[in-house]
């Protein structure tokens, strides 16, 4: 059976969550069986809305080990199975990241009032044909892995989740999240003048980037895999601040001499990590590092994220930061619309896209009231393992001459999964 730590360490995704109050009541039970009936109370994975909650229940079958349960919907707003039937593969991202939240305060007694914040979040799909949407929803499970790292309890806590994903007793997926929880002073520390300087943004658009405008011209849906208009997170073009290059000033290399963000300058105060939300993960705050040159981009491949702080879901609850699960959708819908254009360039536009894998370290936070970049490193086409094409991205997101966010993500490029 896992063991209360005797002192916690924290990794905070910038949400704390709200106690319960009135009809919510104590902490659930939960028995030696596993409950699909209904979704565990909401504030224990840090969501408003209770159709965002996936979880419906947990139990401890080894110390630090354990089986998570989730229901996955037939069709959503944001995360709806694709033209072959397959769920969104980000909702098993969203589904770790719940799980992670649960455990945490479920069976570890990490406070409800600590925020928590990621480092990094990986997954991979390794048969996509059991994830095809039925007449029922999905009942998956989770087999989970608890282990503490850089824990120093109680004010701040560090962990990590490593997660095979089963349906029917059948492994499909794989994925992790390492994340840290702390209390709201250690929290103001890191967050320095952000926390201060910037609201928290809140729906109804009275945060700081209410005025932002998005550089560019925002994509449309349907180019980046999306149905409706409002859940486009990307957008294409130059901004006047930002020169041809995607990063202020027109600086081509983050740390060239007089750029924002010298490499080998140690990180400030206030430019910490970007969250997960359970939130997005993040460390403490890091300048790019000698090596990484933003590409040079005409104005036609320059794209920015597109936020929308009045998003239901994307934005499901006040954040002074840019969310992890926003920032992710970002890099999918680059890695989507980049692949749908080659093809499509090819005449050859055949069935769309699968992301079947992807891991995302997380550097900073992202700020609410400056443009975000996405500039693509790499772009390569290799076989997997069963001699399929998968197509590789590497995408950093920068904002303010700064990395945010790394992510490399894996598209297959027809399905093999009939």
């Amino acid at each position: 059976m896992p063991q209360q730590p005797a002192i916690a360490s924290t990794a905070g995704i910038g949400h704390r969550a709200e106690p319960p109050r009135g009809p919510e009541g104590p902490l659930p039970e939960s028995g030696g069986e596993l409950s699909f009936l209904q979704p565990i109370p909401r504030y224990l994975v840090h969501r408003q809305a209770v159709a965002e909650v996936f979880i419906t229940d947990a139990v401890a079958v080894a110390e630090d080990r354990f089986l998570v349960a989730a229901q996955w919907p037939r069709d959503h707003a944001m995360y709806y199975p694709d033209e072959a039937g397959i769920s969104d593969p980000l909702l098993f991202a969203e589904t770790i990241r719940q799980a992670l939240v649960y455990l945490a305060h479920r069976y570890y007694g990490v406070p409800l009032s600590h925020r928590f914040i990621g480092s990094d979040i990986d997954f991979e799909i390794t048969d996509p044909a059991r994830l095809r949407v039925g007449a029922a929803p999905i009942p998956v499970v989770l087999e989970a892995h608890w282990t503490w790292a850089a824990n120093k309890p109680p004010h701040r806590y560090g962990m990590r989740l490593e997660v095979t994903l089963t349906v029917d007793g059948q492994a499909c997926g794989r994925g992790g999240l390492r994340v840290i929880a702390v209390d709201d002073k250690r929290y103001a520390l890191l967050r320095g003048k952000a926390a201060r300087s910037h609201a928290t943004a809140r729906a109804g658009g009275s945060g700081p980037a209410a005025t932002y405008r998005t550089p560019g011209r925002k994509m449309p849906a349907a180019a980046v895999g999306r149905l409706r208009v409002k859940d486009s997170v990307l957008a294409r073009g130059a901004h006047e601040a930002y020169g041809a290059t995607g990063v202020p000033g027109g600086v081509g290399v983050p740390g060239e001499a007089g750029a924002p963000g010298a490499a080998g300058r140690p990180a400030q105060p206030g430019q910490s990590g970007q969250t997960a939300e359970s939130d997005q993960p993040a460390q403490s705050g890091q300048t790019a590092q000698p090596g990484q040159p933003v590409p040079r981009q005409d104005e036609f491949n320059q794209w920015w994220l597109a936020l929308d702080l009045d998003h239901a879901i994307l934005f499901d609850h006040p954040s002074d930061h840019t969310p992890l699960m926003a920032t992710l959708e970002g890099f999918r819908q680059l890695g989507h619309l980049l692949v749908r254009e080659s093809a499509q360039g090819a005449g050859t536009p055949g069935e769309p896209p699968a992301l079947v894998s992807l891991a995302t370290d997380c550097l900073a936070f992202g700020e609410l009231d400056a443009p975000i970049g996405l500039v693509v490193r790499e772009d390569r086409t290799a076989p997997d393992d069963r001699g399929a094409p998968v197509r590789r991205f590497v995408i950093d997101a920068v904002q303010n001459g700064k990395v945010l966010a790394t992510s490399t993500t894996g598209w297959l490029l027809a399905h093999h999964s009939a």
